[in-house]
């Protein structure tokens, strides 16, 4: 019975519709500055980047790899 309602909330999670938006519209949603507070990889050409931006607020966008780009940066767009 605990294994069925832990996956409860990850299928409900999975099956939740979201809307499709583009990095830029989102990028520019947020206030200056945007720091860079987490990088997860996609795949070899591209990443994920969690932002943080002036109020304190978590988004994520899909950009191109680049190495040189760390944590805690500022993301330039």
């Amino acid at each position: 019975m605990k294994k069925y309602l832990l996956l409860l909330p990850l299928l409900c999670g999975c099956a939740e519709s979201r809307q499709v938006f583009n990095n830029s519209s989102a990028l520019q949603s947020h206030q200056q500055p945007l720091k860079v507070f987490s990088i997860g990889y996609w795949n070899h050409s591209s990443r994920v980047l969690t932002l943080t931006d002036a109020a304190g607020v978590y988004f994520t966008i899909r950009d191109a790899k680049n190495d040189s780009l760390k944590i805690g940066d500022v993301y330039h767009y």
